[in-house]
């Protein structure tokens, strides 16, 4: 049918199958009514995670009924998006999109592609493409800044990638990084520079720094070319490029032919030396990202800068002018090497490397492949699923754990009249993928199924109304009866679920004045009742203008009112942690209980608009042995980064039993006309600064939240949170420093380690482990070892605590670490028996494929796994030999079956020629003629 756009659409007339009911029957009596229609029809949408009994249950039904089915295929199906165009049927359409590269592909009726095209084309200009397929085929077009891989890099991406046991039989052919991999990033200092120029080097330090590159800082004056070679890194900021000789920027050029990778700004030797000219002075406000072409980029300020002038073809550009396309940022291979440049300095203005080209380190590690060798991922994220709706909580774990993730806050007031969000299996897929999951509360909203079902509980207004604040359903915790429902329905969805911690959000009351009457809370008959019978009037005569106690002609009166609420609030604060930690004391492992504030030092007003004291609070929380999260009020997101470190520096100082937490908030926030902030949400290089300020007193850090944040973002994260760590290679192996737990990025190698001289048995594909502290990490495996048993022996794969030590026995591994909150592992083998502390412990274990979870308890311990008696690994010992042996002989008998092939073919073609040279001597020379 078509809808009153013109759209094209098959209606889903019978619904879907939920989660939270994952069975047919809803379906079946849909379609069965369905047939009182003439020429009726069923249409629906299934999830392709549901089980396959469901889809069978479902089709069986509905082939009873008389139904038939038909392939969407077969109807006329068109999708046309600006950069992407797919149908079943022949037509054309047009390709706005700004990739430099058209793909064409078609898929088969049976799901076979065929007919892979790409072709070069302008960035700058729309693209007709032609669909002519044969019926039950699909025609996919679409523009990108990639080219498709040829057939080698499919073959190299494949052995990397799935052919393990060639990486690990013949191991000695794949390199482990080398000394050359491992060096800092050469900036070139002018420490004369002054003004925008010595800003915008600032700049380039602190966005490198920051993101976990380690930076050598060389004086302009003193550098010397020999310090480089193919594989270096050089930043040259235009500081130091103005003051270069012809002979440096000579030298450098050539060395860049030679593989070197050059970052510059601004106009001088360098980039008139690889061909570029700049045209000066031209006014900028808005800009076009290449990489991202929905991101609205602006400059506020409106600066005159220079422009590319005809950028090469084969240049691959990541900003322009918006309104004439004039090129501003390009990158060109040159050689054996490769340049990025910045036509107009690339930040003078915030000296953090945001106020410009906010997007700049994605270029850096996904374009130029300048990536630091250590990452941490120790994120924390607030996840709300009413804003992913639409994405399985399967792909959304994979994402979450690819990010770094190990913290998800889930709101936990998704409770419907008619729908529940499946809570379980949220927990269980996070699990699964070594993520933690807290239940985050925005008491006192409790959740609209509570609101419909306890209308006499709801909290009122200054209008006597309803309290319902923005998206907050506010519930009366004064009332005793509506606490004990709360506090039941808490510890029903606690003790169902296997929660790992709790985190309780702005617990406070409702108020931006006495102004506003609609947010002004609370007014229900209890408090009412107890503000007068302690101060002698009811407190909605303040809101009176005609009453003697109005609050603009009695402030005593107000302020009255204002202390209650804060002596109220801190009493409902207590008995909720009460509850919480009567609810904790029946589980094993201990959850962690977060209460998140806003911040009132910065704001004293906040401490009487919320109805919170905050010495108080920080009292209620010490008592109650409970982490503080503190968030900067809304009218700080604009400003600056730096507006955490002083936060943070604020909460240093109180004495918490337990180290507190900072939240950030992440959304659009930047108005228009902020000059230093290009997007309105930050990103990219703010991001990174926004962490960096709000972890700069070894604080936690969490962030609202995992969807408002692109996944560009995320991946910056992991690499900017190890950024106080060094790599450097020592001899044979690695030197590395850190104060916290990081991973070593050690590329695709099946090698086994040693860390300080022992055994290592904490890594992964790709991935080793490193504790706290300074060590050293080597190869163990000798590369004229045949046999590797690495893949029988236990290692640690995943942790979400810091490791802090590690020893292996074959079979049997022991892990120190310490944790504030539960601590997930993750093993490749199956523990068979758990001593924690030397006592013998039973501890949840989850089987995930091939690799076995275990959830141990907060703080620092010692957890000794054994994954199995001594004679089972003996017999994976015997078996891997026995493996081994067998592959030997096969390449043994290939051999000799090749090397007799090819003497049998030589000995016949002897034979051969020496008949044929035998029976040419048997044959008489003829006699020649007499004259």
């Amino acid at each position: 049918m078509t809808d009153l756009y013109g759209q094209y659409v098959i209606p889903e007339s019978l619904g879907y199958i939920p989660l939270s009911n994952p069975n047919a029957a809803t379906l079946l009596r849909n379609a069965k009514a369905a047939l009182v229609v003439r020429d009726g029809y069923a249409s629906g949408f299934l999830h392709p995670y549901l089980k396959p009994a469901v889809l069978d249950d479902l089709l069986t039904g509905l082939e009873r009924m008389g139904y038939t089915f038909q392939d969407l295929r077969s109807f006329p199906n068109r999708v046309h998006g600006d950069a992407v165009f797919i149908t079943n049927v022949d037509g054309s359409a047009e390709l706005r999109g700004e990739g430099r590269f058209l793909h064409t592909r078609i898929l088969s009726a049976d799901g076979k592609w065929s007919g892979l095209s790409t072709k070069s084309v302008s960035p700058d200009e729309p693209v007709n493409v032609k669909s002519e397929i044969n019926p039950g085929e699909t025609f996919v077009a679409f523009r990108n800044s990639q080219r498709e891989p040829t057939a080698w890099e499919k073959i190299w991406w494949f052995a990397k990638g799935d052919i393990e046991n060639v990486h690990r039989r013949f191991e000695s052919l794949v390199s482990p990084p080398s000394a050359e991999q491992i060096e800092p990033v050469r900036l070139l200092w002018n420490s004369k520079a002054k003004g925008p120029e010595a800003v915008d080097q600032e700049s380039f330090y602190n966005v490198l720094t920051h993101l976990g590159l380690e930076v050598e800082k060389r004086e302009v004056a003193d550098f010397a070319i020999g310090d480089l070679h193919a594989e270096s890194v050089l930043v040259v900021p235009s500081a130091a490029a103005k003051t270069l000789s012809d002979e440096v920027a000579t030298s450098i050029l050539q060395t860049l032919d030679r593989g070197l990778l050059l970052i510059t700004d601004g106009g001088s030797a360098l980039s008139r030396g690889v061909g570029l000219t700049l045209r000066n002075d031209v006014p900028i406000l808005t800009l076009f990202d290449h990489q991202f072409p929905s991101q609205i980029v602006r400059w506020p300020d409106r600066p005159s800068v220079p422009v590319i002038e005809a950028p090469p073809e084969d240049a691959t550009l990541y900003y322009s002018d918006q309104d004439r396309r004039n090129a501003l940022v390009l990158s060109e291979e040159r050689g054996q090497g490769r340049y990025l440049f910045f036509a107009p300095l690339f930040d003078p203005v915030s000296g953090f490397g945001y106020a410009r080209f906010p997007n700049i380190p994605y270029v850096l590690l996904n374009e130029l492949q300048i990536r630091p060798w250590l990452r941490r991922p120790s994120s924390e994220a607030y996840f709300d699923p009413g804003y992913r709706q639409n994405v399985s909580i399967e792909r959304l774990a994979q994402l979450w754990k690819r990010s770094g993730i190990r913290v998800i806050h889930a709101a936990a007031w998704h409770f419907y009249d008619k729908y529940s969000y499946d809570y379980a299996r949220l927990i269980k897929v996070a699990h699964e993928n070594g993520i933690l999951v807290y239940a985050w509360f925005e008491w006192p909203h409790v959740s609209q199924r509570f609101w419909n079902q306890h209308p006499e509980w709801r909290q009122k207004n200054g209008y006597l109304a309803d309290a319902k604040v923005d998206w907050r359903y506010l519930m009366n915790f004064r009332d005793p009866k509506c606490f004990a429902a709360v506090m039941k329905d808490t510890e029903n969805l606690l003790g169902k679920d296997d929660w790992d911690g709790v985190n309780i959000a702005e617990f406070h009351y409702e108020s931006i004045g006495p102004d506003d009457k609609s947010r002004f809370t609370p007014f229900d008959p209890l408090s009412r009742a107890a503000f007068k019978k302690k101060s002698g009037f009811d407190p909605l005569e303040l809101l009176d203008e005609h009453s003697p106690h109005y609050w603009k002609t009695d402030p005593a009166g107000l302020q009255s009112f204002w202390e209650f609420r804060r002596g109220s609030n801190a009493a409902l604060l207590q008995m909720v942690l009460d509850e919480l930690k009567k609810m904790n004391d029946k589980v094993s492992p201990r959850r962690e209980t977060i209460l998140t504030i806003i911040d009132p030092l910065e704001h004293p007003e906040y401490t009487d608009l919320l109805g919170f004291d905050l010495q108080k609070t920080i009292d209620i929380v010490n008592k109650s042995d409970v982490t503080l999260q503190v968030e900067d009020p809304g009218v700080e997101w604009s400003k600056a980064p730096s507006r955490y470190e002083m936060m943070a520096a604020r909460y240093a100082k109180f004495h918490l039993k337990r180290p507190f937490m900072v939240d950030i908030n992440v959304l659009p926030v930047h108005p228009d006309n902020q000059v230093g902030y290009p997007t309105s949400q930050p990103t990219g290089a703010e991001i990174v600064e926004l962490w960096r300020a709000a972890a700069s007193q070894g604080s936690r850090v969490a962030l609202y939240s995992e969807w408002s944040l692109g996944e560009t973002d995320w991946d910056l994260l992991p690499y900017a949170m190890a950024q106080d760590a060094t790599v450097q290679r020592d001899g044979d192996g690695w030197l590395i420093r850190s104060p916290r737990t990081v991973e070593f990025e050690v590329g695709p190698t099946t090698h086994r380690w040693t860390l300080d001289g022992r055994p290592w048995p904490c890594y992964r594909k790709e991935v080793v482990w490193i504790p706290p502290g300074e060590h050293r990490l080597e190869i163990s495996k000798r590369r004229d070892e045949w046999l590797d048993t690495s893949g029988i022996e236990a290692h640690l794969l995943d942790i979400t605590g810091e490791l802090l030590s590690a020893e292996t026995d074959k079979s049997v591994i022991a892990i120190e670490y310490t944790s504030p909150e539960r601590c997930l592992m993750r093993f490749n083998k199956r523990p068979y028996w758990m001593t924690l502390d030397g006592s013998l412990a039973n501890l949840q274990t989850t089987s995930i494929g091939e690799e076995y979870s275990v959830v141990a308890p907060p703080g620092e311990h010692r957890l000794r796994v054994n994954t199995g008696p001594s004679f089972y690994y003996f017999v994976q010992f015997f078996s891997a030999v026995s493996g081994s042996l067998i592959v030997l002989f096969g390449v043994f008998s290939s051999g000799l079956l090749f090397v007799l092939f090819i003497v049998i073919r030589v000995t016949r073609r002897l034979r051969v020629m020496r008949e044929r040279l035998t029976r040419g001597s048997r044959r008489a020379p003829e006699a020649e003629p007499v004259s």
